[in-house]
Parts: C-alpha cells; sequence; structure tokens
C-alpha cells in the first residue's frame, strides 16, 4: 500500500512540473541502471552457485542482459550520436529501454516459473542457460546499434506505447505469482522483489499511458523508478547474502560447540570404558583362575561332562575378556588419527606376517610388490592384520590361502586381501562392518564382532572407504582405499 500510495503522489507531483530530460540526463541514468543492474546481476549469480538455485540463476541473467542493454546505450551516447547517421538519440533511448525492461520482465516471470515447476529446466546445466542467454542478449545488443530503428511511441493515442504492454504483462504476472506463493510474507528477499515488481508495473503505467514524449517528466519518473527497481533488487540480495553469512557463522559456532561436546563425551566413554574393562575384567580372571584351579586339582574326582562344563565356563569367560578389550580398543579409536606419513604396504605386511603362527606365514602370498601409502603405521597395521587373519581363520580346511595385492587409481591406492574360506552371505554383506555383527555362528568360529569394525573406523578416519566382495567360488575379498 505504501508502494502504491507513493507512486501515485509521483505521478501527481510529477504532472504539475514542467519538466523535459536532456541527453545528460539519460545518459547518466543510464549508466546509474548498469552499475545497479549489473551489481544486483553479480549477487544473484553468486547466490545461484552457492545454493544451486535456478530462480536466482534466471533474476541474475536478467538483470546481467538488461544492465548490458544500459551500458550499450550509455556508450553509444558518450561516443555521440552524430558520427553515426540515422541512430537517433530519443529512439535509440527508447528501444534500449524497452528491450531492457522486457528482457528483465522475462526473467523475472522465468524465476517465478521455476519456484513452482521445479523440473521446467530440466536437466539443462547452468552454464548452458547462461551461455544461451548472453548470446541473445549479445545479437539483441549489435541489432539495436545496427539496424534502423522505427520509433517505438504513438503520440496522440491512449495507448503511448503499445510495445510496453509486454514488459507490463510480465511484470504483472510475475507479481501475482510471487504474491500468490505467498514466501514474500516470511522470506524478505521475495518480499523486496514483489516490492521491485510492484515499482516496475508503475513504471510501465508511466510509460504506457502518461508519458507523451521520450523527453517528458513521466517518461524521466519512469527511468528514475526502473533504477529504483535494479537498487531494491541489490538490497533485496545484500539482505539475503547478510541473512545467509549469520547463519553461516551461527552454524561454525554451533559446529565448534558440538565438536567440543563430542570430545568431552568421547573422553568421558572412554574413561568409562576403561573403568569397565578393569572392574569386569577382574572378576572374569577369578572366574577363570578358580575354574581352571577346580579342573587341575579335582580332575580325577570329576566326570568328563564336569570337566567339560568348567571348560566351557573357562571359555566364556576368556571370550567375555576379550570382548571388553576388543570394545575398549574400538570406542579408542573414535577421534580421527592425524598422523599422514608414508607408510610402505611391504614393509607393514612383512610385521603382519611376522606376528601369525609359524605355520600360517606360508599362507600369505603377495603377487607383487605392494605400492606405498600415506596414513598412519600403526592403525593401518591393524586393519592389515584383522583383515589377514580372518582370511586365514574363516575356512573349512587347513587349506587356507590369503593373498594381498595393490593397486592405483584416481581416487588412491587400493588394497585387497583375497582369501578362499568360507565366505560371507549377501545377508551380511552390508552389516558385516557394524560393531558386534558376526556372519558366523559363535560355535564355529571365535571372534567377538569387533575386527572388522575397527578396520572399518580406521579406514574412515583416513577419509578412505573399505568394501567386501564374495567370489562366486568361495572366498571373499575386502578391499580399501586411502586416498593419495
Amino acid at each position: 500500500m505504501l508502494v502504491a500510495a507513493s507512486s501515485v503522489f509521483a505521478f501527481a507531483a510529477v504532472s504539475l512540473v514542467p519538466w523535459q530530460t536532456t541527453l545528460l540526463f539519460d545518459t547518466a541514468i543510464a549508466a546509474a541502471a548498469s552499475t545497479a543492474a549489473m551489481a544486483a546481476a553479480a549477487l544473484a549469480l553468486a547466490r545461484h552457485f552457492s545454493a544451486d538455485d535456478r530462480a536466482t540463476l534466471l533474476i541474475g541473467l536478467g538483470l546481467l542482459g538488461a544492465g548490458l542493454l544500459h551500458a550499450v546505450y550509455a556508450l553509444v551516447a558518450v561516443s555521440g550520436f552524430d558520427s553515426r547517421g540515422s541512430l537517433d538519440a530519443v529512439t535509440f533511448m527508447d528501444w534500449t529501454g524497452f528491450a531492457s525492461r522486457f528482457w528483465l520482465s522475462l526473467f523475472l516471470y522465468g524465476s517465478w516459473l521455476v519456484t513452482r515447476h521445479t523440473e521446467a529446466l530440466g536437466r539443462v546445466s547452468s552454464g548452458t542457460i547462461g551461455a544461451c542467454a548472453i548470446a541473445v542478449i549479445t545479437l539483441v545488443a549489435i541489432g539495436l546499434v545496427l539496424m534502423p530503428l522505427p520509433r517505438i511511441d504513438t503520440p496522440g493515442f491512449l495507448v503511448t506505447r503499445p510495445l510496453e504492454m509486454l514488459p507490463a504483462t510480465f511484470f504483472a504476472l510475475t507479481l501475482f505469482g510471487y504474491l500468490h506463493k505467498g514466501e514474500w510474507q516470511r522470506d524478505r528477499f521475495e518480499r523486496l522483489l514483489s516490492v521491485g515488481v510492484l515499482l516496475a508495473c508503475f513504471g510501465e503505467v508511466s510509460l504506457i499511458f502518461l508519458s507523451r514524449s521520450p523527453t517528458d517528466a513521466f517518461f524521466g519518473l519512469a527511468q528514475l523508478i526502473q533504477l529504483s527497481v535494479y537498487g531494491l533488487l541489490v538490497a533485496a540480495l545484500v539482505s539475503t547474502a547478510t541473512r545467509a553469512f549469520a547463519e553461516v557463522q551461527s552454524l561454525d559456532e554451533k559446529r565448534r560447540r558440538d565438536a567440543i561436546e563430542l570430545a568431552n563425551a568421547r573422553e568421558g566413554l572412554e574413561a568409562f570404558m576403561r573403568s569397565a574393562s578393569h572392574d569386569l575384567k577382574a572378576p572374569l580372571r577369578h572366574i577363570f583362575a578358580f575354574s581352571k584351579l577346580i579342573r587341575d586339582e579335582a580332575a580325577d574326582r570329576l566326570t568328563e561332562r564336569e570337566v567339560a562344563d568348567l571348560e566351557r565356563v573357562m571359555g566364556a569367560a576368556s571370550h567375555m575378556s576379550n570382548l571388553l578389550e576388543s570394545l575398549l580398543r574400538f570406542t579408542r579409536l573414535g577421534a580421527p588419527s592425524r598422523i599422514r606419513e608414508e607408510v610402505s604396504l611391504n614393509e607393514l605386511l612383512e610385521t603382519v606376517v611376522a606376528l601369525l603362527p609359524v605355520e600360517d606365514q606360508s599362507r600369505v602370498v603377495v603377487d607383487a610388490p605392494l605400492l606405498d601409502i600415506r596414513g598412519d603405521q600403526a592403525l593401518l597395521t591393524i586393519v592389515l592384520q584383522n583383515l589377514i587373519e580372518n582370511g586365514l581363520k574363516y575356512v573349512d580346511d587347513d587349506r587356507s590361502i590369503v593373498t594381498v595385492t595393490s593397486t592405483s587409481s584416481s581416487s588412491g591406492t587400493t588394497v585387497s586381501v583375497d582369501d578362499n574360506g568360507i565366505g560371507v552371505a549377501s545377508k551380511h554383506s552390508k552389516r558385516i562392518f557394524d560393531p558386534g555383527v558376526r556372519a558366523v555362528s559363535d560355535s564355529d568360529f571365535e571372534g567377538t564382532g569387533f575386527g572388522l569394525a575397527t578396520c572399518a573406523r580406521i579406514i574412515q578416519a583416513h577419509d578412505g572407504r573399505i568394501w567386501l566382495e564374495s567370489k562366486p567360488e568361495g572366498g571373499s575379498i575386502f578391499r580399501f582405499t586411502i586416498p593419495g
């Protein structure tokens, strides 16, 4: 309402002022409009590329085209019309002004269409849209300079500039669309954009019904209104950028607080696990020790079943102790490793193989020398050790073979551990790296379910990935990639 009242007041005031525009005034307004439009275009395109917003892409291209047309008029006016033959200053100003308004109205309307129909532009890239728009506006500018231009106004008629009905229509449709959308009540950008489009509509009224000459006061008022529209769009985009910057700062602060809280929680969890591990492993050691003492000292008085029961108790206590140790080791891997050193996979593999039982060492095969990678050597040793020991353990007989290879690609170095064991059922392939998940029965193979979870946590800490591939003929291939 305030914009409408102000516009009506401006119309009334201008009608009482015997004012005529001059070439200097028109040139100054064109230069200012070009500068404002270009500034708004830069802000809109920056917003598009930061948020991938197709609506602001179209707004930015509309402003860019309008700014280029204003710049063309200003440059031609400064260089002088006299040297350009039939190129008339007033007619040229009329056509460039009309073209800039029509171009902007089309793209503003397109921006509203995109918000309503997100698939409107399909998979067309932003670069393609921008290149096409710039090519078209360049051809329009060249045509305006080189082609003979007829007068655009029709003095003596009620509608003095019929062609202005085109941008007026698209401005009106854009205004109706954004108001009907309703976001202007909550979104400052759309509110200022709607005010700017409303001003553009009043500018068209001044041109279509009130202006009788390209040099009268109403034509000058329309030019000032157009400049005000660009100013409003600059204000809207600056406001959006300022709010986005404040939100980013707030998000960074929140992330910092969350990181501190997470670090405190991680320290608390690790302290709890250390305490729990110590407090729980002590009675487990007693259970194991007393069960073994009873079995050894009373073996001649115990039945075979009673001895088996005692051994089952000892096995359960040992398994529980191993599980606690694995859980404690897993919690210590919560923080990403900061060590990034050159690691020789050949030396690392030699270390792992040396830790294996003598009878298993010959079962690890390397087809070719392994590549070097960058990472935490101690943690990567744990990964390779877990994968190799799993490949040797999960077999039906004693003919297990584990083959270790490495390859290089654009994503980094990939290490593969290939075994001929029992393999992993497809239903477990996605969950096998979760803590506590086992793909086999505890009665068949010992384990805690934390080995592969530990491997996954270590690889993630190196910004890499780990995955499983099952072989049709049996066995599994575990692969992990470490970025170069």
